[in-house]
């Protein structure tokens, strides 16, 4: 009997730190593909406006609107990565409530488990 609760424990740590592992891996590649949507969505849009600058300005400015235009890039780069960002917060927020909920129900099935085999055996004593 101590042995299938040193089972069931160790059983629990696996899955622990499996779903730990598991999260953090969702999270990392999350934001590596928040990454590349945001460069994705930058560039349309910098295309889109290039165009629209270029044929507003004379050639002559072009230092000043090339810098205007860095600096409007990098703050758009920095908003979207914010957006997503916060985006993959709530979600791993909302997935490590599952999570807790989940190893919460494993750790109560276990409890029930060894309790009804405790039953048994009593059971069988009598």
């Amino acid at each position: 009997m101590e042995k299938l609760q040193k089972e069931n424990e160790e059983t629990k740590q696996n899955i622990t730190s499996l779903l730990q592992e598991n999260e953090h891996l969702r999270s990392t590649t999350e934001l590596l593909n928040v990454r590349l949507s945001s460069m994705n969505e930058i560039l349309s849009i910098q295309e889109t406006e290039l165009i629209k600058f270029q044929t507003k300005f004379t050639k002559g400015n072009s230092s000043q609107g090339e810098s205007l235009l860095t600096k409007w890039r990098e703050k758009v780069f920095a908003l979207l990565v914010q957006l997503k960002s916060q985006e993959i917060i709530h979600e791993k927020e909302e997935r490590n409530g599952r999570a807790q909920v989940s190893v919460t129900c494993l750790a109560m099935f276990s409890w029930c488990k060894s309790l009804k085999i405790k039953l048994l055996i009593v059971n069988k004593i009598k």
